[in-house]
């Protein structure tokens, strides 16, 4: 796993182009940051000051790596904003099909690995191990249940951070790498 170290430029040198996100031009003078997703890449994501900075998985050059931090992030915001036992629930279970498109990306590099490198490969032995951490997480997930309140009972604030640090707790507890 590669993520790209953020570069935070306080004051441009000179003018930087565009930014990535909101294509407005990055002037001397302005505050920007900038990385390199990939192995010996020399093109330079930049961002001005204005736009959010960039999360872990558009900075990570695994791209299944990417698409299971993707996941991760979308989980963390949706237990953000959820309002409801259900909203948690709905959460756990989008994180666990997110974990399952990174597991589907890491079979098909294996597929492709093992008919390149047929008498084996650590490669090959580094992703099965990614797999089965995410066989685990994913399996994990599914499992998942909070106790919905009785009929009429209302989903209080304490009751609702519970259930949020529950899912975190099994997120967190079973993702391993």
């Amino acid at each position: 796993m590669s993520t790209a170290k953020l570069n935070v430029v306080k004051s441009a040198r000179k003018d930087q182009g565009k930014c990535s996100k909101c294509e407005k031009k990055i002037p001397k003078g302005s505050p920007y940051v900038w990385w390199t997703v990939g192995f010996r890449s020399r093109y330079k994501h930049k961002r001005c000051g204005a736009c959010p900075r960039p999360k872990a998985s558009e900075r990570e050059s695994n791209s299944s790596v990417a698409i299971l931090l993707s996941a991760n992030e979308a989980f963390e915001d949706a237990l953000a904003a959820a309002t409801s036992i259900e909203d948690v629930k709905t959460a756990v279970s989008d994180a666990a099909e997110g974990v399952r498109d990174a597991l589907s990306d890491w079979e098909e590099k294996k597929s492709n690995l093992e008919q390149a490198f047929q008498n084996g490969s650590p490669a090959i032995e580094e992703i099965e191990e990614h797999m089965s951490n995410a066989e685990a997480l994913a399996e994990a997930l599914d499992q998942f249940d909070v106790d919905e309140p009785a009929e009429g009972e209302e989903v209080d604030e304490t009751k609702l951070d519970e259930a949020r640090d529950e899912a975190r707790d099994c997120w967190d507890g079973n993702y391993n790498w």
